[in-house]
């Protein structure tokens, strides 16, 4: 079985798409979010940087939606840009990750005079923080949702991880592959389970802890969703 660590409704598309290829999986959120009912400013010389699809709860909202028509948007992923597009909001530069996103971002000169208003959780891309700010913007976060990590897994996961019928686990970032082993620390796994097991991460920069701890760990050449659900296909198809 493969084990997807994110939350229900995007764990549910993940799992359709492994069942057209006949395989099982366990639903396992190791994270709860919960939403801030916030009122988003709009203004001039603004751009509003978005990192997550979660961020579009708080937009969509009556008292935000309409008074962002007019405003300036960067994203980071193809889906989440695809999202606000349906919303006929203004994205005007679209990274596949935050180092992609700051590239374009440098290169751009249209906007070098707006200041940016970055849309995240209490669990904020520090490394995409700091490199804005080399590229010495004016920047503002405004925290929209919280993220929890939780402490337990469901019975059906822990009985699965202690008798080795998780050959995959999908983590998505770098707190999720945090949360992830503090969850197994707490539970006592012990490391030759977890050492049968194939990770598969966003990318090598998420992936630090378990490259330090000796795990098999793969990720894509390019950090998307579809991408790394065929490396996870491939490398639990390998296990047979």
């Amino acid at each position: 079985m493969i084990l997807l660590t994110r939350h229900k409704e995007e764990n549910l598309f993940i799992k359709k798409k492994l069942l057209t290829k006949n395989i099982n999986s366990i639903s396992e959120p190791i994270t709860h979010v919960s939403h801030l009912s916030k009122k988003l400013q709009a203004e001039n010389k603004k751009v509003f940087l978005v990192g997550s699809q979660q961020t579009l709860k708080t937009i969509k909202l009556k008292k935000n939606l309409k008074y962002l028509n007019k405003s300036i948007f960067f994203i980071i992923g193809k889906k989440s840009a695809s999202h606000f597009k349906k919303l006929k909001l203004k994205v005007k530069l679209v990274g596949i990750d935050s180092t992609d996103l700051v590239s374009k971002i440098k290169k751009n000169k249209i906007y070098k005079d707006h200041k940016i208003e970055y849309l995240c959780s209490n669990i904020n891309n520090s490394s995409l923080i700091a490199d804005l700010k080399k590229t010495k913007k004016e920047i503002k976060k405004n925290i929209l949702y919280k993220i929890t990590p939780k402490k337990h897994f469901q019975k059906r996961t822990l009985s699965s991880l202690n008798h080795d019928k998780i050959k995959v686990v999908m983590l998505f970032s770098k707190f999720n592959c945090d949360t992830f082993l503090k969850i197994c620390k707490h539970h006592k796994i012990q490391k030759k389970n977890l050492c049968k097991i194939h990770f598969i991460t966003m990318s090598k920069r998420n992936s630090s802890k378990l490259i330090k701890l000796g795990m098999q760990v793969s990720w894509p050449a390019k950090p998307e969703l579809l991408p790394m659900i065929k490396l996870a296909i491939k490398k639990y198809k390998s296990n047979f």
